[in-house]
């Protein structure tokens, strides 16, 4: 993901403890629109990393609140759909790695 991408969420998303994204850029508005929506997040909790794992975003947390697996199962099953690249409708394709893409990134 771009730094100036991770940078604004940075500065938005104080519960941030990452300085890298190990995704790509396609899933920057679906990765905001799952931060905008977390609300009532228990003290301390923290992202700790956001990574594709096998070809779906997933993010790990530190004191995450009780509904955690469901959120991100959820996200990690829309991610599936949308190209990491462009954020283009996309499906899961399997190289050496696992990534979704749509047709001009596969």
């Amino acid at each position: 993901m771009k730094q100036t991408q991770i940078d604004e969420f940075r500065k938005n998303f104080k519960f941030l403890a990452i300085t890298q994204f190990e995704v790509g850029n396609g899933w920057a508005k679906l990765l905001h629109d799952f931060f905008v929506s977390l609300d009532n997040l228990p003290e301390g909790f923290l992202v700790t990393r956001v990574s594709r794992v096998y070809g779906k975003v997933m993010i790990s947390a530190f004191e995450p609140p009780n509904n955690w697996f469901d959120l991100t199962m959820t996200l990690a099953t829309e991610s599936s759909r949308w190209c990491e690249f462009c954020g283009q409708p996309g499906e899961i394709r399997a190289t050496k790695w696992r990534y979704t893409t749509c047709e001009k990134h596969k």
